[in-house]
């Protein structure tokens, strides 16, 4: 099969899985998505990228990162006000980070590489994504074309290409900036084993050219906020507010109703800067004062990470991860695959030791994860044991289907026991 049609094979397939699924009556949970509509909509009636109606009157000018509310913006003025056509705008993203898996496939192990982007296609994980209006469907599709550019690279055009869209994933959520130095860290280390002066140039070089095209897109809109604030704001104002509440003595996400904010934090600190400088020190303070119990929340952070209910069980993932452990021992420090173990390296230490560790973290990096399974399948069908394999997975699969259908009940216990254990 030619390359054209695979293409274009793996796109239909995503299209119509993802349309099947936008057809069924899901139950799509709001969480951050009045949030990011009210900006939208304060953007296309001309007040500008602020939120208030949340936040007991008080205007939030940089609490969002701000691609996906323009995003929003951008269709709401055009077609008006309708979730749908968001959805199926976040199909054909989705369908097209199916593709660039695919791609990533052909640049890693090209006899995988088809298999790769159909899985990804079909991925139950990133289907239910596209119900969702929320950043996880844009923001997995900007790591995954930031990925495929960034290692298809081999002139400056290439390298301010990839720096331009990991800009674009920051704008989208600010953790996309953990991608940069795993596109820039190999090449430097490479030249530097080679000792090779020419080398060791075109890896500085690079660097250079992929902060420039991360600095290209990013410094609009922190020029922005240095505007509107008089600080300098990178990306947003919200970080500080997930550092304190997740490094705490009880932290937000052990609370029935965590990640609220009382109307007397505004009225004591009405400065959007203050709150956010206040809440950063309060965090580190934590930190520093609570050594101990820090690392017990590294800990737990790091198992809310791999947690297979988001709330319901992500069979999805849990299916491909043996395949994908497989890969990361096998071909994890691989040209080409060392990238994105060093990406999903540092953003696991960020997430758990500063952050609050949920699968929505993980939830964007799962394409990634995804074409470590590719050379391991390819093994095994190509393997004189094939049979066995097929049986031991067969097993496995029926296993997780019991899981599934016996989910509320299993779900329940799992919570009685992470709240009797105080994780949760």
């Amino acid at each position: 099969m030619s390359h054209r049609a695979t293409l274009l094979l793996v796109m239909f397939v995503a299209l119509v899985v993802r349309a099947l699924y936008l057809t069924t009556d899901v139950d799509v949970p709001a969480q951050d998505t009045p949030d990011y509509d009210e900006i939208a909509l304060n953007l296309v009636a001309g007040e500008g990228f602020v939120a208030h109606d949340n936040w007991y009157g008080y205007p939030m000018r940089s609490w969002r990162a701000p691609l996906y509310p323009a995003l929003l913006a951008g269709v709401y003025g055009l077609f008006g006000y309708h979730h749908v056509l968001i959805q199926i705008l976040q199909a054909f993203l989705g369908a097209l980070t199916a593709v660039g898996v695919l791609c990533l496939g052909r640049r890693l192990h090209p006899p995988s590489a088809l298999a790769v982007g159909l899985i990804a296609a079909l991925y139950p994980p990133l289907v239910a994504g596209t119900a969702e209006i929320m950043t996880e469907t844009l923001f997995a599709s900007l790591l995954v074309a930031a990925t495929l550019v960034g290692l298809r690279a081999e002139a400056r055009s290439g390298w301010i290409g990839s720096g331009a869209l990991v800009g674009l994933a920051m704008l989208t959520r600010p953790v996309g900036l953990l991608l940069a130095p795993a596109l820039m860290l190999f090449p430097v280390w490479s030249a530097w084993q080679s000792r090779d002066g020419r080398a060791w140039l075109v890896a500085i070089r690079r660097c250079v050219w992929i902060l420039a095209g991360v600095l290209l897109v990013l410094s609009p809109w922190t020029m922005r906020n240095a505007t509107v604030h008089g600080a300098f704001v990178p990306v947003s104002t919200h970080g500080g507010f997930i550092l304190a509440g997740s490094n705490a003595d009880e932290p937000e996400w052990r609370k029935q109703d965590g990640w609220q904010i009382s109307p007397e934090v505004f009225a004591d600190s009405p400065s959007e800067i203050d709150r956010d400088r206040a809440w950063r020190a309060q965090g580190w303070s934590w930190i520093v004062a609570h050594p101990v119990p820090w690392l017990r929340l590294v800990g737990e952070r790091f198992l809310r990470f791999w947690y297979i209910f988001r709330p319901d069980y992500n069979i999805g993932f849990v299916l491909w991860l043996p395949l994908i452990l497989a890969g990361v021992i096998r071909y994890g420090t691989h040209p080409g695959y060392r990238e994105i173990t060093s990406f999903a390296a540092v953003s696991l230490l960020v997430f758990s030791t500063l952050l609050y560790g949920s699968t929505r973290f993980r939830l964007p990096m799962e394409p990634l994860f995804l074409l470590y399974a590719g050379p391991v399948l390819h093994g095994i069908w190509s393997s004189h044991q094939r049979l066995r394999w097929v049986a031991g997975g067969t097993l496995w699969a029926g296993l997780n289907l019991l899981i599934w259908w016996q989910q509320e009940t299993i779900h329940g216990l799992v919570v009685n026991g992470l709240q009797v254990s105080g994780l949760k």
